[in-house]
């Protein structure tokens, strides 16, 4: 740079005048001697101007930390300042008209190292509406924060590929990309995309952050990362149907509306649908929460809030390359885990896809346990080939993972991402010969909260939208000592129903049976209408969401016993429309209400969520018919009691364990390795364990291999303390051998 001028000024302050490498000439006042600092000065300036960070002057190098009133009214187009730049007056950029690109290289805002932020856009620039400021990469956050004003759009200058990948061939549509709040449109329509990437856009934008999952949406929801890869692909599903139940499982845990087509569960000899979707919602005081609702590819605010795979442990975040890998939905049979075991060692045998590749173990930063599995050679590690193979609940199961930190979907509008990893599990029984099995699908989530965050005044629910046969003329109610929301249909006739022969309409109950709630498992129940109702509508934002939960309306006020529980009614209630509610009979079919298409979610807290810990929410999807339709639906009623004591044995009627463990070479349930005998099984507060010859210690374990307990053996009898654990299945090992132990209370 060569020196130009060289002046005194008042206050014996010196300025000089220094060139840029754009030829561009600068003046600059001294602020410091002793540190050789100096600030940018008033000047005639115009156009572009970039500020370097330091200049040499009088034979030494001066760092360039502050910009006076330096641009006050003057003609730039767009500035650039440097990192070393942590001050600025007030006015350094009011009145200029023209400008309209502010370039921060500091990752900080100006002031942010003194605690104070200088509101230098409060005002000015006046006339800058069309201001852009963009900051680094990584810092868009920070500047925000600062809370300047008047200006047009805040960005960062990180250079954003999208990429539009598809695993499958297929039309992919994007009207517009929304970048960090930046909206980028698409003149060129529809893209057509096959097994290759295709480059759709490539620009320099706010820095955009990860990706959603979705299909032909109109607006593609992106923020915040340096580079972004948008996977266009459907979420997987897989069908589950063990009994006279078919219904498709999403990678997201929910049940039905597998693209909004198709039947879901099916009556013996028959296809209908008495559910069209179901799904878990979850959220927490102060603004945190997730849920979803359908799979709609024409209505953005249908989109849910989930994306596939498990979270890292660090700080709750996770990659577009783990979310693609965990976009999928394991199907595992008791046949299957039998087929396995028979031919281990067998030359050239290949183990079934789905045991084969079963997420018993995250990436690398990851949980190292995921989906639980037998160990059967006790090493910590899944290899099917060793004889290891899934613990799956019932005689057909589904397991997928999935969280909450999707940055796309918005159907719980301005939510806060919770950072809750989901392990979901359903599952059903091939028991013809028991009513109650043959006709329910059971779900478990278990939730894991792997942020720093401890929630206060969680809750979980059970969404649900009930369709039987046609979705326009059903009733909604529920059961506080069964736990159970359900819909049944509003009179004998049903035209979907009775087009196909079925003149008896079934009703559909969902079961709560076991949540992290105190008392009842099931805390609350509303039901909504499909309106756009500002008290009892389909909720949007994140508080429609939490009331819901709370047995609250839209607004706030709480469900009121009696008419349709809205102000007017009655006395406070956490359950609508409740059969055996305090109050006595409260039921649609005695108000003679005008039926319709239902909605309800059964709500499950309050509880405290902390950090590193988890908790389990369990239901059953239970249909039933009685022989002649009736109100209330008393068979539902009756195989609801039948499925939650089979349920809550741990054991179905025909003396079978939920949990399905069979013989392995480590003798888990072998006849044939009488080494330890258990009792009482089920327990309820300790164990006695007897051996038949000496052994050095017993461990018990939860079946996704987590040791609970570890205690020396002394003699040939023992008893274990269990008052601690919560009821389920559990795996007592004694050297090499291993037996089922059920906890109940």
């Amino acid at each position: 740079m060569a020196l130009c001028a060289l002046a005194a000024t008042t206050a014996g302050a010196q300025t000089f005048s220094v060139a840029n490498a754009d030829g561009v000439e600068i003046n600059y006042q001294v602020t410091s001697t002793d540190n050789h600092t100096v600030q940018v000065a008033s000047g005639t300036y115009a156009g572009r101007v970039a500020v370097p960070d330091s200049v040499d002057y009088s034979g030494a190098r001066w760092a360039v930390t502050s910009v006076g009133t330096a641009f006050k009214s003057s003609q730039v187009t767009t500035v650039a300042l440097p990192a070393t730049v942590t001050a600025l007056d007030r006015d350094a950029f009011a009145y200029c008209g023209g400008l309209d690109t502010l370039r921060f290289a500091s990752p900080l805002p100006m002031g942010i190292p003194s605690g104070k932020v200088y509101l230098i856009f409060d005002f000015s620039p006046r006339y800058s509406h069309s201001l852009v400021i963009e900051v680094p990469c990584g810092s868009l956050a920070a500047y925000r924060r600062s809370q300047w004003g008047n200006y047009r759009g805040l960005r960062s200058g990180c250079a954003v590929r999208i990429d539009v990948v598809a695993t499958t061939p297929g039309m992919a549509r994007f009207d517009s990309i929304n970048l960090g709040g930046n909206m980028l449109h698409n003149s060129s329509g529809w893209y057509e995309v096959g097994d290759t990437a295709v480059m759709m856009v490539e620009y320099t934008v706010a820095e955009a952050t990860m990706l959603g999952w979705s299909c032909g949406s109109d607006t593609l929801v992106v923020q915040a990362a340096d580079s972004v890869v948008a996977f266009v692909e459907p979420i997987a599903w897989a069908t589950l149907n063990a009994n006279n139940i078919s219904t498709p499982v999403s990678a997201l845990g929910t049940l039905s509306n597998k693209n909004e087509s198709g039947n879901y569960f099916v009556l013996p000899g028959y296809e209908v649908s008495t559910i069209f979707a179901s799904a878990l919602w979850m959220a927490a005081s102060g603004g945190y929460g997730a849920a979803h609702k359908f799979f709609t590819v024409s209505d953005i605010s249908k989109r849910s809030d989930y994306t596939p795979g498990p979270l890292r442990l660090a700080d709750a975040s996770f990659s577009p390359e783990v979310a693609q890998r965990y976009n999928r939905v394991w199907r595992v049979s008791r046949q299957m885990i039998d087929d396995h075991i028979a031919s281990l060692g067998q030359p050239g045998y290949t183990a079934p896809d789905d045991i084969l590749t079963w997420p018993a173990h995250g990436p690398e930063g990851y949980a190292e346990n995921l989906a639980p599995f037998y160990d059967a050679d006790g090493d910590g590690r899944y290899d099917p080939y060793s004889g290891d193979y899934p613990i799956i609940r019932g005689d057909v199961a589904t397991f997928s993972i999935f969280n909450d930190m999707s940055s796309v979907g918005n159907t719980m509008q301005g939510r806060i991402p919770m950072g809750v990893e989901v392990h979901a599990m359903h599952y059903a029984f091939d028991e013809p010969q028991d009513t109650a099995l043959a006709n329910a699908v059971f779900v478990d989530f278990t939730l894991f909260n792997r942020s720093a965050n401890t929630y206060d005044s969680t809750y979980l629910g059970a969404w649900t939208d009930f369709d039987i046969g046609s979705g326009i003329d059903d009733y909604i109610g529920s059961h506080i000592s069964l736990n159970m929301f359900y819909a049944y249909n509003s009179s004998v006739y049903d035209q979907q129903l009775w087009n196909i022969g079925i003149e008896v309409p079934p009703a559909q109950g969902c079961i709560i049976l076991e949540s992290p709630a105190d008392g009842n498992p099931l805390s609350s129940f509303i039901a909504y209408d499909n309106s756009n109702s500002g008290r009892n509508g389909e909720p949007t934002v994140y508080d429609h969401y939490y009331n819901y939960l709370r047995a609250c309306w839209r607004n706030g006020e709480h469900l009121l016993y009696g008419g349709n529980g809205l102000p007017g009614s009655g006395y406070p209630t956490n359950y609508m429309y409740a059969e055996d509610s305090e109050f006595g009979r409260w039921a649609e079919w005695e108000l003679q209400n005008t039926p319709g298409d239902r909605r309800g979610v059964g709500g499950v807290g309050p509880f405290t969520f902390e950090p590193g810990t988890s908790c389990s929410l369990t239901l059953a999807h239970l249909t039933a018919q009685d022989e002649v339709h009736g109100f209330p639906p008393l068979c539902l009623f009756n195989q609801a009691d039948l499925l939650t004591q089979q349920f809550r044995r741990d054991t179905t009627a025909s003396g079978r364990p939920f949990t399905y463990m069979p013989y392995s070479p480590a003798g888990i349930d072998q006849a044939d390795q009488p080494l330890v005998a258990v009792f009482p099984n089920p327990a309820t507060s300790t164990l006695t364990v007897a051996l038949n010859q000496p052994a050095e210690r017993v461990d018990l374990y939860d079946i996704a291999g987590c040791l609970l307990l570890s205690q020396p053996l002394h003699g040939l009898q023992t008893t274990l303390d269990l008052a601690s654990l919560r009821p389920g299945v559990y795996i007592l090992r004694v050297g090499s051998t291993a037996r089922r132990v059920v906890v109940a209370r």
